[in-house]
């Protein structure tokens, strides 16, 4: 092929002339490194994204039912939908904002959320499995979890036995408030604190039967869980107390278009949301977050493309007299300018196609291999990453149009061209 053999003598043979031949170089480099960051770079964003999203389903309920005036209302909603839709598991659950001291004088407000003895189990596997999981994967550190009983074999015989007035409470909330297993907290409701001088306002005294951690910072630093049947009996009357039922998919990924299917079936007043709805503000921050890092990077690499131009129009001005030698023999001016367009192609294709095997080989052995890098004060110490196929191809395809243009642009100097004052000694 003519433009091949021509790229190869016109840029980067001893003839060339140094200018021209590092300017090509540079330009190959600038686009390879720009195109393996844009997939590097946002296959890492991807995997924190997914590694977040996994974190987030271990402990959160698919889909919150709640609003609800009466037990008894609940309980006609949860038979409609267990018979009407395919659901994994649906269970009630209770929630309110409380007030936290410890016996050291030391507050902190928190969430206090109530489940059955089974549904409390069952997170708690849940979460440990996960942690499991995700350590088996990822080959992190030995499986350690602070309570020595949740160190069994065989997670799904776990069962934490509490007695009344017991609660396991996220590490984080503990660690702020300086308590361990076994210390004693009191817990009141937000509005005792509106309470006149001297008035002592409606607690419970409660003993920390374990600490949780699930890896997801809010949860560990606000929440605190106990059975529903068992604790907590005499804040039922707080303003902030609230029950319903959370939902278990069997591919939560489809929460939208399940819930759907959810709302027909549901009284008027009461709210159902996903928990896409609950973390949007979470979920946004991350997406905004990708496509800034994108578009920086987009641009770096479309700058650095366009140095194209810059290596054809000094090709084009050196080499007149090739030119007018090729429109002399009877070449069209329209074939010359395909001629020209193809060696930007090829400089561009080098660029592009290296970039993009460097960033997807990178990413997956990243995705395969995480690296332990990141200091213990991260919830996740690993930086993990996750290819997105479609995302390479929209890069290759849009790479590629920009290769283009910025190949044919150059190669419009040519109609301006004369074969006989090309060819005339300067």
């Amino acid at each position: 092929m003519l433009a091949w053999s021509l790229f190869k003598n016109y840029l980067f043979s001893k003839r060339s002339g140094a200018l021209i031949g590092l300017i090509a170089k540079i330009c190959v480099v600038g686009i390879t490194l720009g195109v393996f960051a844009f997939i590097f770079v946002l296959s890492i964003m991807n995997g924190f994204n997914e590694s977040i999203q996994k974190r987030y389903l271990r402990i959160e309920p698919h889909i919150v039912l709640n609003q609800f005036e009466t037990r008894q209302e609940m309980n006609d909603v949860q038979e409609k939908i267990i018979k009407q839709t395919k659901i994994s598991s649906i269970n009630t659950y209770e929630k309110q904002d409380v007030f936290i001291r410890t016996m050291d004088g030391y507050y902190s407000g928190g969430i206090a959320k109530g489940l059955t003895p089974e549904n409390l189990n069952k997170l708690l596997i849940q979460v440990e499995e996960g942690k499991k999981k995700a350590e088996t994967e990822l080959s992190a550190k030995p499986f350690d979890p602070l309570n020595p009983q949740w160190n069994s074999p065989r997670l799904s015989t776990l069962s934490l036995e509490m007695k009344r007035n017991e609660v396991i409470i996220g590490i984080g909330l503990a660690s702020s408030l300086g308590i361990l297993e076994g210390d004693q907290i009191q817990v009141m409701p937000p509005e005792s604190l509106l309470l006149p001088a001297g008035e002592v306002p409606e607690y419970e005294k409660l003993t920390v039967k374990a600490i949780l951690t699930s890896d997801v910072p809010e949860f560990d630093s606000h929440y605190l869980f106990y059975h529903s049947d068992k604790s907590l009996k005499r804040l039922m009357s707080s303003s902030s107390y609230e029950f319903g039922l959370e939902v278990k998919l069997k591919d939560p990924l489809q929460a939208q278009s399940d819930v759907q299917q959810i709302k027909p079936l549901l009284p008027k007043g009461i709210l159902a949301e996903t928990w896409i709805d609950r973390n949007s503000i979470l979920f946004f921050a991350l997406k905004i977050e990708k496509i800034t890092m994108g578009t920086f990077l987009s641009l770096s690499a479309l700058i650095t493309s366009f140095s194209i131009v810059t290596i054809l129009y000094l090709l084009i001005m050196q080499k007149k007299q090739d030119i007018g030698i090729f429109l002399t023999m009877g070449m069209s001016t329209k074939k010359v300018k395909r001629l020209f367009a193809g060696i930007g192609l090829f400089l561009s294709g080098i660029g592009i196609f290296s970039g993009v095997l460097l960033g997807l080989g990178a990413s997956l052995i990243l995705q395969h291999y995480p690296l332990e890098i990141l200091p213990n004060i991260y919830y996740d110490s690993t930086i993990p990453a996750r290819v997105d196929y479609d995302l390479v191809l929209v890069v290759l395809a849009v790479s590629s149009l920009i290769a283009f243009v910025t190949s044919w642009i150059p190669s419009h100097r040519l109609a301006r061209f004369s074969p006989v004052e090309s060819i005339r000694k300067r």
